[in-house]
């Protein structure tokens, strides 16, 4: 379903807010941060992870792209 912002662009960086949680609700505590390394900070004791990523096929972990065609 779209949304009301504005639309994004394949090959260009977004900041992303990432929070992952288990099957049974437990979050997913990050260790360290990932991405770039003087972008990438984690907040809320390690469950989010705040980057920037690319949005392509390459730069995401899998799941996370809404469409496919991308």
């Amino acid at each position: 379903m779209p949304g009301d912002g504005q639309v994004v662009e394949r090959h260009r960086f977004y900041r992303l807010r990432v929070r992952v949680w288990l099957s049974e609700g437990a979050p997913i505590r990050w260790q360290t941060p990932w991405g770039l390394i003087d972008r990438a900070v984690l907040e809320d004791e390690g469950t989010t992870l705040v980057t920037d990523a690319r949005l392509d096929r390459n730069s995401l972990v899998s799941g996370l792209l809404y469409d496919s065609a991308l």
